[in-house]
Parts: structure tokens; sequence; C-alpha cells
């Protein structure tokens, strides 16, 4: 093994997604759409590219002072995303009465 070269897990994970909306824009065009599993599967692996990609930059900081700020914004933009997703996802589960 000459030289181990490192994969960026990020760069793999826009690349998946760049030809997943590809796809799914040549479908649209079709007027087809992918079976629900595999777009929740692909949604999932998307979301797993990004979090473990943005933990791999982040074990790349050296000085432990820029770490400890990025991780700190990392876990407010996760929390406020989740926050987000799941308003998104419950939207038509959540009740409201008439008043």
């Amino acid at each position: 093994m000459a030289g181990k070269k490192r994969r960026i897990l990020l760069a793999d994970t826009a690349l998946f997604t760049v030809l997943f909306i590809a796809v799914r824009l040549v479908l649209h065009l079709f007027r087809l759409n992918y079976r629900k599993w595999f777009l929740v599967l692909c949604l999932f692996l998307i979301t797993v590219g990004i979090i473990a990609g943005i933990i791999q930059l982040l074990l790349k900081i050296r000085k432990r002072a820029v770490r400890i700020i990025a991780v700190s914004m990392t876990k407010t933009g996760i929390s406020y995303l989740r926050k987000v997703l799941i308003n998104h996802l419950f939207k038509s589960y959540i009740v409201q009465e008439d008043v």
C-alpha cells in the first residue's frame, strides 16, 4: 500500500445527493416516483452521511478551542434541524381545535 487516500464522507454524500435529485427530477418529468421505502432509505442514508461527514471533519480539527466552538455550533444546528424535520414530518398528525 503506497499511500492511503482518506475518503471524505461529506463529498461522497454530496455526490449521492446530487445523483438522487437528478434521477428524481427525471422521474418527475415522466410523472413517476420512487417507492416510499426507497425514498425513506435514501433520505436516511443522506442524513447519516451528512452527520458522519461533519463528525469526520470535526475530528480533523487540531486546535482545541476551534473544535469546541465547531462542536457546539454543530449540536445547535442538528437540534434545530431535528425540530424542523419533526414538525414537518408530523405536521399532518398535529390536531388543533378551532376556537
